[in-house]
């Protein structure tokens, strides 16, 4: 169910997910820690969503930082809270 974020609809990451499966069967969704960017408190992910398999040219990106204790949901969950935003925005 969408919710009202700034006074604007928003589908969630999950039923964005759920409809990218649902659409594109053939489709992929890669996503990987940036260690290399990450520091004791910084969470960065990197998430990759491939419609079509077959054609691995047509791809779209995304990015996204959590800091760690910042949030209640991001002492507990930095990583996984990372990791849909990153996919969200691809």
């Amino acid at each position: 169910m969408p919710v009202k974020i700034h006074d604007k609809m928003y589908k969630t990451v999950a039923e964005r997910v759920q409809e990218f499966h649902a659409k594109y069967p053939n489709g992929n969704i890669i996503t990987k820690l940036e260690s290399e960017l990450c520091t004791d408190n910084l969470v960065v992910m990197y998430a990759v969503i491939i419609p079509d398999v077959s054609n691995p040219s047509r791809q779209f990106t995304g990015y996204a930082e959590e800091l760690r204790g910042s949030t209640t949901i991001n002492k507990t969950s930095a990583m996984e809270n990372c990791e849909t935003s990153a996919v969200g925005r691809a």
